[in-house]
């Protein structure tokens, strides 16, 4: 298989000339941006999974206990969902990064773990598919309930990890869908850049541009999702935020290549107020192309 590719979208707002203060306290969190398929029998693979650390900037959502916290200690795992005709997962011990700290206190609220994961800075990491049929499986990384730390061969409906893990507030889906054997879309274009040039502040918020970006497939008729790693959303650095839309639908939504080469339109749409004092803001995110 083809990796599966990502892209930083870079995203600069102009409000007047103001300058910021950055000292608003912020945090990160780990997800998998990518995964580069190997396959290594006719039911077993080799994924190495990249991470990458989007900003959560600190509000009052993080005081919040994470469900899987709040009966038992909870844990980061990495996981994946087999294709095996049951929609199972399996934990084992090969599927949590001890070398971080990975567990915490029944009660920790999200600002709790966020301070540690901020601080994990894992790059890669590899998970070994066995046992089950290649091709359009999911890999996630998620805060989980201890028990999904259990020994070697633990398994769990798929259904039932859905239910029990948990990502920061606002967080898009963060499980990654990986492609059919052989198949492949990726991203034509390793940068896209939404210039919103100078704004009144008045006529800010609701701003809207819209591109095209390309979508190469292996195949024409191959179904693929957009998704932001992260927030479903950029926040950017003057307290607004941009939401996406990909033809028409929410990113998140499947869409269809017609064809090898493909055009969607991207629209981006300003949300929030800005400052009164106006300024050059910006933000980031990376966009991957994910399998349904």
């Amino acid at each position: 298989m083809k990796n599966i590719k990502t892209i930083n979208l870079a995203f600069v707002l102009f409000l007047g000339l103001a300058s910021l203060d950055a000292s608003a306290t912020s945090f990160k969190w780990p997800v998998i941006e990518s995964a580069d398929v190997s396959i290594t029998g006719q039911d077993s693979a080799t994924y190495v999974l990249h991470f990458g650390y989007p900003t959560i900037p600190d509000n009052s959502t993080l005081d919040q206990v994470p469900t899987p916290c709040v009966n038992d200690w909870c844990v980061f795992i990495v996981t994946h969902r087999h294709n095996d005709g049951a929609g199972t997962i399996t934990s084992n011990p090969n599927d949590i990064p001890a070398s971080y700290t990975s567990e915490w206190k029944r009660g920790s609220t999200w600002r709790k773990i966020l301070k540690d994961t901020t601080n994990y800075g894992m790059a890669a990491f590899t998970i070994n598919h066995f046992g089950g049929v290649n091709g359009q499986e999911c890999v996630d990384a998620a805060l989980a309930p201890r028990s999904y730390q259990g020994a070697s061969g633990l398994s769990h409906l798929w259904s039932e990890w859905q239910t029990d893990r948990a990502t920061p507030p606002n967080f898009a889906v963060s499980c990654l869908g990986l492609p059919p054997i052989n198949q492949w879309c990726a991203l034509h274009d390793p940068l896209i850049t939404f210039d919103f040039g100078t704004l009144q502040l008045a006529d800010a918020k609701n701003s809207q541009l819209r591109q095209n970006i390309g979508i190469d497939c292996s195949v024409p008729g191959m179904k693929y999702v957009l998704k932001l790693r992260g927030l479903d959303f950029i926040a950017l650095d003057n307290g607004m935020n941009v939401k996406f839309r990909a033809n028409d639908k929410p990113l998140g939504e499947t869409l269809e290549g017609t064809a090898k080469s493909n055009i969607v339109a991207l629209e981006a749409t300003l949300t929030g107020t800005p400052p009164k004092d106006g300024g050059v803001f910006s933000g980031t995110s990376i966009l991957s192309v994910s399998y349904p």
